[in-house]
């Protein structure tokens, strides 16, 4: 995925924009370096968000509730 994407934090920071889906992963792995980024339904694989948490601990069987936080992509405008 290279389109730009946003960071939406649930700990209250401003969002963060980034270039490239993977460029938001390795922030957010230099942040959290034991993050678990994905689940299924994400943006990798054609869903609308992708949610990470501290931890693949924290993320076991939780709807979003304990997740740090939310990556969605930008919208495209005037042929960009």
């Amino acid at each position: 995925m290279s389109a730009r994407v946003t960071v939406t934090y649930t700990t209250g920071e401003r969002p963060d924009d980034y270039d490239s889906y993977q460029e938001c992963v390795d922030a957010i792995l230099a942040r959290w370096p034991d993050a678990a980024i994905g689940h299924d339904g994400d943006l990798v694989s054609g869903g609308d968000c992708t949610l990470f948490w501290a931890d693949a601990a924290t993320s076991e069987n939780d709807d979003g509730a304990r997740a740090l936080g939310s990556i969605r992509a930008q919208a495209v405008r005037g042929g960009q």
